[in-house]
C-alpha cells in the first residue's frame, strides 16, 4: 500500500502456512525473517519491508509452547507475536489482522 501523504511504501510479507514444520525453532529462518529485512535493508527509501506469520489453527501456537525461548516468564501467544507470528482467529475473531497493522504502520 501507498501512502498518498508521506510517499511511503509497505511491503508486507505474510506466510498462512504456521510453523508446524519448523525445525529450527524460533531461530528459525522463517521466523526470522522480520529482523533480518530490518538489518539487511535499511537502505530502501521510502519502503517498510515486514513479515509476519499466520497459524492456521491452536494447533501451531501449542506445537511450539516447548521451543526454547529467550524469555521463559512471557507467555507464549506475546512472545510469539512479539516476533510477528499470529493465530488465525476461530469464527469472527480477526483482532490479529488490527495487530498486524498497526505493527506495519508504526514501524
Amino acid at each position: 500500500q501507498k501512502s498518498n501523504k508521506t510517499e511511503k511504501q509497505y511491503l508486507t510479507f505474510i506466510d498462512p502456512h504456521g510453523l508446524r514444520n519448523e525445525d529450527s525453532e524460533f531461530s528459525s529462518d522463517k521466523v526470522q525473517l522480520h529482523k533480518y529485512l530490518r538489518i539487511e535493508f535499511p537502505e530502501i527509501k521510502n519502503v517498510t519491508l515486514n513479515s509476519f506469520i499466520l497459524a492456521p489453527s491452536s494447533f501451531d501456537i501449542s506445537g511450539v509452547r516447548n521451543w526454547k525461548r529467550e524469555d521463559e516468564s512471557i507467555d507464549i501467544k506475546t512472545y510469539s507475536n512479539n516476533l510477528n507470528i499470529y493465530e488465525l482467529g476461530n469464527g469472527n475473531d480477526f483482532s490479529y489482522v488490527s495487530e498486524i497493522v498497526r505493527k506495519i504502520i508504526n514501524d
